[in-house]
């Protein structure tokens, strides 16, 4: 099929799912054209990846001033933030050129933030990535979140919700990321029925990690901008780190991710703990940790981070909640914690014993091979393609 695709930022491997199910469409003998924006200064790199896809790309650069302003006027109004942050001019122009063309079998628009440019195109089957529920991750920001991140996330919340909701019954097809955002669409608009797409991982890039841990290092990572991975890793430093020294003095951590906040960079200043920002390749990391945490317990999604780490055959430590929303069995393929000192225990535990260690580095690899793959994701992608032009037709 000939696709259109729609994103507010550019896919990449720092963005696995767009750039992962693009390239298996691709792969499949989909032609594909992409339409995204972007807005960071440091997209160069993701910029590779996009162009390294054999797809014909068009990449708008917007000015980021210009962004903020439309988002800082929108407080009068009822549009969420960041939806006016991603209201491009440029970005609707090129999208009403391309579809006016009228080449395109399917729209497929990623992300709330850019699904409202499909509005007006009734009459070419479109679908909607909404990937997770927005207005859910933005009620657990304003659960957590104080000071000015508070404010925001108090102000987005009715007006994601009463988007989302006016939105979702536009599109020909909704898929969703999990099962528990897929029934919070599913509440917010009894009519819409999502397709479930859950994320996967490049089980062949991760899985070329050589895993060789070197002494009692424990590995955090993922983006540490969002709310939900920096009350996490705040959270398990603060409360968590101490004790495991304390048992286990040699003990690092390392943290991971892009844009920390000032907040997340200031956890380097304690013993054994080290805040690198962004990298451009986390296997080496992987490679020497002896433990991964996903000590997350809010957000919306599946944990690229807990797929990423089973892949590199890393041991897992991670909440219930994750572990519940990926299926995986406790004591073999992950360590589930129930509360904190659960998860203290956990981490402890791995690294007095690296015979559970290698254990648990078979058992979750050969776990995302088996259910994890991109393949499967797509499948999904692909019958609702089929299903909406059909009923277009």
């Amino acid at each position: 099929m000939r696709v259109l695709y729609v994103a507010p930022y550019v896919p990449s491997r720092l963005r696995p799912r767009p750039f992962n199910l693009l390239r298996e469409l691709i792969r499949r003998g989909h032609e594909v054209t992409a339409a995204v924006l972007s807005v960071n200064r440091g997209d160069d790199a993701a910029l590779e990846d996009l162009i390294n896809l054999s797809l014909t790309p068009f990449v708008i650069h917007a000015n980021r001033a210009k962004a903020v302003a439309r988002a800082a006027l929108s407080v009068a109004g009822s549009e969420p933030l960041d939806v006016a942050y991603c209201n491009c001019p440029d970005l609707r122009r090129i999208v009403r050129s391309l579809v006016a063309e009228g080449r395109f079998d399917v729209l497929h628009f990623e992300h709330l933030r850019v699904a409202g440019v499909g509005l007006q195109f009734r009459d070419v089957p479109r679908l909607f990535d909404s990937v997770d529920c927005m207005s859910a991750l933005w009620e657990s920001a304003a659960r957590l979140e104080g000071g000015r991140s508070g404010a925001v996330a108090r102000l987005q919340v009715g007006r994601v919700r009463r988007y989302e909701k006016a939105l979702l019954p536009e599109f020909d097809a909704v898929t969703v990321s999990s099962r528990a955002d897929a029934v919070a669409l599913s509440t917010l608009a009894p009519s819409v029925r999502p397709d479930l797409v859950p994320n996967g991982v490049d089980a062949d890039y991760f899985g070329q990690t050589q895993w060789q841990p070197q002494g009692d290092r424990v590995l955090f990572w993922g983006r540490l901008q969002y709310h939900a991975n920096a009350h996490a890793v705040v959270d398990f430093c603060r409360t968590l780190w101490p004790r495991i020294r304390a048992e286990r003095p040699n003990a690092t951590l390392s943290i991971i991710g892009a844009s920390p906040p000032r907040h997340v960079w200031a956890l380097g200043e304690a013993p054994g703990i080290t805040v690198t920002g962004f990298v451009r390749d986390l296997r080496p990391y992987l490679a020497q940790a002896s433990v991964a945490i996903c000590p997350v317990t809010v957000g919306a999604g599946t944990q690229f981070k807990a797929l990423e780490a089973l892949a590199a055959g890393v041991p897992l430590v991670a909440t219930r909640r994750v572990i519940e929303s990926l299926d995986l069995k406790n004591g073999t393929e992950a360590l589930s914690a129930e509360d904190p000192k659960a998860l203290c225990q956990a981490v402890l535990a791995l690294l007095k014993n690296p015979e559970l260690g290698r254990l648990m580095h078979k058992h979750g690899k050969d776990r995302v091979r088996r259910d994890f793959t991109w393949e499967a994701a797509t499948n999904t992608i692909e019958s609702a393609y089929e299903r909406i032009v059909q009923r277009k037709q």
